[in-house]
């Protein structure tokens, strides 16, 4: 479980001042990253993901009052203020979290229009023809990124200055490179390394040759991080053969994946479709929660609020508007209930207590039992929990979700990870004939109102 509060200042900023960046991509941190001045009053400053600050030494972490969770900061240009503890990476052995996205690394590419990729229309990409192309796209994100440290850049420089020379596919890591920030690396970098190696004509890098079995026009990246079903493409070339003109669809991964959130990756692919004029089951989870995902402002970063509000208007069955619902978290969090909170967690205790556990088997547990009972403090993990067993139980909604998630016809491809913090490349790939998918709403404990490890995610299953 994730440190935070008093102990994450106690165990990262305590009697130090650390150089460190704003950490503003996940559950925990959504929509706490304004500025407040040393008054105390919330300022219009917001503070971007990635933003790099000081938090500077105090003798005392604030654990109430109008500084309460918040940290002393310099940030531009010798600007002080307060922000959210929650907002702030914490830093191990002097080094702060990269925080790098692939997006972030394919601006050096040509800009062009695909007319269909994965069943999609007129899809934006950049493109790259040739590895020195990706490979200098690649630096240029790096070094454009104020949370990537020189030490990285230089490493990077260097493999592809010594790959530009001569095919390989093996990384001599510096000794100052931790594993931790190998597997960062492996996370988004691996994306892009898959085209870099395809694009060197680098078979031994892929368990599956098929990959550069014909010539390679281009390597193809959506420019829109939450494109559907996959992350890349090979665009091969016409050469008037049976192989010829096609893609290669690629899903890839750093090792086995992660839980992934449904709020920024699933939801707008959802919203979209819905937008097309296709329509969703009426009166189903999923179309209930796409309703909601759209009444909530940034929804795809504020996802407890879209579970709050769904919670509260589908599952408690009681009308409220996104201030009206969120509120109800607020005061849970503060320990303070209104009257209509009061009246909300009863009516929660009575749902959960009542529910069938083999309609809801998360949600049903005794532990969330025990801790909405224990001051509501199981509320969020009911809500996830409740919306993740109502979505598993709609098979025409997980249809719709799993076409939107995966392609019609493509490769899975893991960056196998033991062998990249060893310093090799090689990729695990695998030609996806169906996949499956799990909805969760477990991933945080039941008595974490934060749920700072997400509420509702979901997994893909290959095969």
């Amino acid at each position: 479980m994730a440190t935070t509060g008093k102990p994450k200042w106690e165990k990262y900023f305590k009697d130090n001042e650390v150089e460190t960046y704003v950490k503003a991509n996940s559950s925990n941190s959504e929509d706490k990253n304004y500025v407040y001045d040393i008054t105390g009053i919330k300022t219009s400053t917001r503070l971007d993901h990635g933003h790099p600050i000081k938090v500077l030494k105090t003798d005392n972490y604030y654990d109430r009052g109008i500084f309460q969770n918040k940290v002393l900061i310099e940030y531009g240009r010798k600007n002080l203020g307060y922000i959210h503890i929650d907002c702030v990476d914490k830093v191990k052995a002097g080094k702060a979290t990269i925080q790098l996205e692939s997006s972030k690394m394919i601006n050096l590419g040509n800009n062009i229009i695909v007319d269909s990729l994965n069943k999609e229309t007129n899809v934006p990409c950049r493109i790259f023809k040739e590895k020195e192309e990706l490979a200098l796209s690649i630096i240029n994100g790096l070094e454009l990124e104020p949370s990537v440290p020189d030490y990285i850049v230089e490493q990077f420089t260097e493999f592809f200055a010594g790959d530009l020379v001569g095919n390989k596919r093996s990384i001599t890591w510096n000794k100052g490179i931790s594993d931790k920030e190998k597997n960062s690396l492996g996370a988004y970098l691996g994306e892009l390394l898959i085209g870099y190696m395809a694009l060197s004509g680098e078979a031994s890098a892929f368990n599956e040759t098929d990959i550069v079995k014909y010539p390679i026009d281009y390597f193809g990246v959506p420019t829109d991080p939450s494109f559907p079903g996959i992350d890349s493409f090979i665009q091969y070339k016409n050469t008037g053969g049976s192989g010829g003109g096609g893609k290669y669809l690629i899903s890839s991964k750093a090792g086995s994946g992660a839980k992934a959130s449904i709020w920024n990756n699933l939801m707008p692919l959802i919203v979209n479709y819905q937008s097309k004029n296709n329509q969703l089951p009426r009166n189903s989870c999923l179309y209930n929660l796409t309703s909601s995902f759209k009444k909530i402002a940034s929804a795809a970063t504020n996802g407890k609020k879209v579970v709050y509000y769904y919670g509260v208007n589908y599952i408690l069955k009681i009308a409220s508007t996104p201030t009206e619902s969120y509120k109800f978290y607020t005061e849970l969090k503060n320990g303070r209930l209104s009257a209509d909170s009061i009246s909300l967690l009863e009516s929660a205790k009575q749902i959960q207590s009542s529910l069938n556990n083999s309609a809801f088997p998360s949600a049903s547990v005794k532990d969330v039992t025990r801790n909405l009972n224990d001051k509501g403090k199981g509320m969020t993990a009911f809500f996830s929990r409740y919306i993740s067993d109502q979505l598993m139980s709609e098979e025409e909604s997980l249809s719709i979700i799993s076409n939107r998630l995966s392609g019609k016809k493509f490769y899975q491809a893991n960056l196998d990870m033991g062998r990249w913090r060893r310093g090799e490349i090689k990729f695990s790939t695998t030609h996806v004939k169906d996949t499956s998918i799990k909805i969760i709403g477990s991933k945080s404990a039941t008595n974490q109102l934060e749920a700072s490890q997400g509420t509702v995610n979901y997994e893909l299953k290959y095969s």
